[in-house]
């Protein structure tokens, strides 16, 4: 099998999307992988879902992925239509490939389970392989993208970030989630996560309630990394003007890009556990990555030569949807309908790229100027790609908020996927056009137990004007048994699509 520093042969094969895949015509990194296919089927067992969820990390470190199988392309054709692959799959049948680079079992004649990245000279800059020990293959992967990051901080800071393997060449814009992706230039890797939505009027923020998910022990008077101070310069471009926010693991702050010459919010990180560190990277590669209307915009991350970890996007004003439904009047149901439909078109471009919101409720969703068109979707600090293998809760761990949260969260499963957000969307929809929310309580541990053990009333029974297809939307979309719910948001977005509007 081939090492780290051979050269890989080359691949000019027709892939499962329809195009001609070339490896040494892909420019910047590249990863090539031989999967094991089940690990692309539903009610895989846990160690094969741990293999297959260090891929889209990857291609968020900016690398691009294609697949390799022994199948033919029929076959590789309605797996990757039926499973959604989200990186083009290259039959081999003659296992010619396989063969050059020796991942190819002799007596079996299957591919050994591995994973090559592969630079643009198609030096091989990493291998990871494990037969048994699939946790094992998610470690060194994770690690290996830790690198990547920690080599362009290096690049880019100047400083020295401690021992490191040969650091590959610093990770390029990420291109697997065209076409709704543009370049959001310079990235320099940050650790955060759950801090208040940023970009938003401090007027907008709801308090975060302690059950909305696992939070930091910081407590909220603990110092950040470095102390900051109104007309302080941030990584030599965001000036501070005033605090607009605080919440268990940072700040946030109103600041001037001198670059731009535009107030961005900017997200200061405290000190705090490591898993904190993790998710506000995270939320800052998902939110580099999503370049679309209804999502905050990303502006940059980093962390400066002070060691202030830092987060910035745009800075919105308005109010969120949390504040918009406690007062008169109630939304419309052509102004609920338009809400709907924007967040699930939102959603469904997330969920095409594998990524999981995993904390949709209203005080997530922000109105620019109050207007529910224009919605957009806030706080990815506990988001994960349904590939993503850096797990940074176990097994019992709740993500959500009690009474949005779906009951397989409520459970603290972790193989979460599209479904869940599609749960807590139809509990904001439900909301909206009733007035009412889809599971009551008076304390989190009632809500809990509603989410997982009562049914949700038809929208009709409690408001009978409300069009039949609604009502069963919804009914579908609370469904208890995710199999019973639309697959993702672009499916949801596509039947309100076809609700007629209100006629008065």
């Amino acid at each position: 099998m081939l090492q780290v520093g051979e050269r890989a042969p080359d691949i000019d094969a027709l892939a499962s999307d329809g195009q001609r895949f070339v490896l040494s015509a892909q420019g910047g990194l590249c990863t090539v992988v031989f999967f094991y296919p089940k690990a692309f089927t539903p009610n895989c067992n846990a160690e094969t879902t741990l293999f297959r969820e260090n891929y889209l990390e990857l291609m968020l470190a900016g690398a691009k992925l294609v697949g390799i199988s022994t199948d033919s392309m029929p076959t590789q054709c309605k797996f990757a239509g039926k499973m959604r692959v989200p990186f083009p799959l290259v039959p081999d049948p003659d296992r010619h490939v396989c063969k050059a680079w020796g991942v190819l079992r002799p007596i079996l004649r299957v591919a050994r389970r591995a994973t090559f990245v592969i630079g643009p000279d198609l030096t091989v800059k990493a291998v990871f392989q494990h037969e048994f020990w699939v946790r094992h293959h998610r470690d060194d992967v994770l690690a290996f993208v830790n690198e990547l990051f920690r080599a362009n901080r290096a690049a880019q800071t100047g400083v020295a970030q401690g021992p490191a393997r040969e650091p590959p060449a610093p990770p390029p814009p990420l291109m697997a989630l065209a076409p709704t992706v543009a370049s959001p230039g310079p990235r320099m890797p940050s650790t955060a996560s759950t801090l208040p939505s940023a970009g938003v009027s401090p007027s907008a923020q709801t308090p975060i309630p302690s059950s909305a998910g696992p939070r930091s022990a910081v407590s909220p008077t603990s110092s950040p990394r470095n102390s900051v101070r109104a007309r302080e310069v941030i990584a030599g471009r965001f000036e501070l003007e005033r605090r607009a926010a605080s919440g268990a693991s940072g700040d946030i702050h109103v600041a001037l890009d001198r670059v731009t010459g535009r107030h961005v919010a900017l997200k200061l990180l405290r000190e705090g556990p490591e898993r904190d560190e993790a998710r506000f990277e995270r939320e800052a590669r998902i939110l580099s990555a999503l370049n679309h209307p209804g999502v905050v915009a990303y502006v940059a991350h980093g962390t400066d030569e002070a060691g202030n970890t830092f987060l910035a996007t745009e800075w919105l004003e308005g109010e969120s949807l949390a504040k918009r439904l406690g007062r008169e009047p109630p939304l419309t149901l052509a102004e609920s309908l338009a809400l709907g439909l924007r967040v699930a078109a939102t959603l469904g471009v997330a969920h095409a790229h594998g990524i999981i919101h995993r904390d949709l409720k209203p005080t997530n969703l922000f109105l620019p100027g109050g207007d529910v068109e224009q919605i957009k979707l806030l706080d990815f600090g506990v988001s994960r790609p349904t590939l993503d293998g850096n797990q940074l809760t176990t097994p019992g761990d709740m993500i959500g908020t009690p009474g949005y949260m779906a009951p397989e969260q409520a459970r603290g499963k972790t193989s979460i996927d599209a479904r869940a957000d599609v749960f807590s969307l139809g509990c904001v929809i439900f909301r909206c056009v009733t007035g009412r929310e889809a599971f009551l309580g008076d304390d989190v541990v009632t809500k809990l137990l509603a989410v997982v053990s009562q049914e949700v009333p038809p929208a009709r029974s409690i408001d009978p004007t409300l069009p039949q297809a609604l009502s069963d939307l919804l009914d579908r979309m609370l469904s208890k048994d995710p199999e019973g719910r639309p697959r993702d948001a672009s499916k949801v977005a596509e039947e309100l699509a076809r609700i007629p509007p209100p006629r008065w």
